[in-house]
């Protein structure tokens, strides 16, 4: 739904296309950082709402002729970082870890995500299995 959404976003002008772009972006990022098991339950990858919102502030950065243009630029660079930050967030405020560890590694594979991969670090711990450290791994993105 979040592609057809972009796409739509795309094809508007004007304040409408910006708007539109803006809430693709927003959402994606909400729905990667806050709520990432959405997209199992939607059959598809973390990184498909990541790559989406990525694109939605870049295109945004792109055709905006406002002094902001600069902020959606940095939000599409930093939107893996961000994503994190969010989860990080929703993680203090519950007693359970919202990335499991196969979710986690799919995310990591997939964006590079620090807080995923600290996620796997933490299971290492817990179960023995080996999960490469931040030296170990090659850098995703």
């Amino acid at each position: 739904a979040m592609g057809i959404e972009f796409l739509t976003s795309i094809n508007r002008s004007g304040s409408l296309r910006s708007l539109a772009l803006r809430d693709v972006g927003d959402q994606c990022l909400l729905y990667s950082g806050l709520f990432p098991g959405r997209a199992r339950r939607r059959l598809v990858r973390v990184s498909y709402y990541v790559n989406i919102g990525k694109s939605a502030y870049q295109s945004l950065s792109e055709c905006s002729k406002q002094s902001n243009s600069g902020l959606f630029a940095t939000l599409s660079d930093k939107f893996v970082s961000l994503m994190d930050i969010l989860q990080a967030m929703r993680e203090t405020h519950q007693e359970n870890r919202i990335l499991d560890p196969i979710l986690a590694e799919e995310i990591w594979h997939d964006t590079g995500s620090e807080h995923a991969l600290h996620t796997l670090q933490q299971f290492t711990v817990s179960t023995g299995m080996p999960i490469p450290s931040h030296d170990q791994s090659e850098k995703k993105h």
